[in-house]
């Protein structure tokens, strides 16, 4: 992996920070993943292939790709890689930040928007996230977010990880571990019902059991660290085999490794007991820096 990634956190009043990325890929290929909140971002240079909802989508230079919580995407670079600035609403913080809002936000009603003004005003304020106040001191903060729920509607894609489909994939005893997930083919002949169950979900999403067992693991193995789990527990806790099993599946569904995570969530928890009203105020790189045009 080729690439150049900035990472910071911008806090939210009471609810989970804003994850923010500026990035530069060249080889990057993104395995099928979901995020538990709503990611927002731009292409900044070239153009960016991903799959999404069933097919395939390209978002080129000046377009954004809004993505809902828990819907199935992957990305891959295009004729020399591409520039993105990504970030990450928990459902809570998206919320909470749109202006008269009540009741839920609803969802993104395409996953690619061709708009000169919204991608204007989404660089602006992604950019004055690096200065180190909360997102609501913001002055670009509520015109964004009002432009974003007028893309959204209220009825739900097709392909997103519900509930129902989460307890089909994880049973009563939580992620399937790695070991067990490898033979899932094996075991789904003795389970008939199990079968069509998984079958079904396949269906339902676009991706497989397996796929959708290592992400919950990964789910679940994000979650402890952001909480200032160690590496080696969080790994295995989650089901992986190891620290370097998850620090793998870590980096190709988020981009970074699990250790360079923590280490920025440990930061901004220090940074927020003393300096409350801030944010992370330095970016952290993250891989091998990359020449962008």
């Amino acid at each position: 992996m080729r690439a150049k990634v900035d990472y910071w956190l911008v806090p939210v009043g009471d609810a989970p920070p804003i994850e923010a990325i500026a990035a530069d890929y060249q080889e990057q290929r993104f395995r099928p993943h979901w995020h538990e909140g709503y990611a927002v971002g731009a292409v900044t240079r070239n153009k960016q292939g991903f799959r999404c909802r069933g097919r395939d989508w390209i978002a080129h230079e000046g377009d954004l790709m809004l993505i809902n919580p828990r819907e199935v995407h992957d990305g891959y670079a295009l004729d020399g890689g591409w520039s993105t600035r990504m970030t990450y609403f928990e459902p809570a913080a998206f919320a909470a930040l749109v202006p008269g809002l009540r009741g839920s936000p609803g969802w993104f009603a395409a996953p690619v928007v061709r708009s000169s003004a919204l991608f204007d005003l989404f660089r602006e304020w992604h950019d004055s996230t690096r200065v180190g106040l909360r997102v609501e001191r913001l002055a670009q903060t509520a015109p964004l977010m009002a432009a974003l729920s007028r893309t959204m509607q209220m009825e739900s894609p097709v392909q997103t990880v519900t509930d129902s489909v989460l307890r089909i994939v994880s049973g009563p005893d939580g992620p399937m571990p790695a070991s067990a997930a490898e033979g899932t083919l094996a075991d789904e002949s003795a389970r008939p019902s199990r079968t069509t169950s998984w079958r079904r979900v396949k269906a339902s999403t676009g991706v497989s059991s397996k796929i959708l067992s290592s992400q919950l693991r990964l789910s679940d193995a994000k979650r402890q660290l952001a909480s200032g789990a160690a590496l080696v527990n969080a790994a295995l806790d989650a089901g992986f085999y190891d620290q370097s099993h998850l620090s793998r599946e870590f980096a190709s569904a988020y981009g970074m490794t699990a250790g360079q995570f923590r280490r920025r969530q440990v930061e901004n928890a220090d940074r927020m007991r003393t300096q409350p009203d801030g944010a992370t105020a330095m970016p952290l790189r993250v891989g091998r820096p990359t020449s962008a045009t």
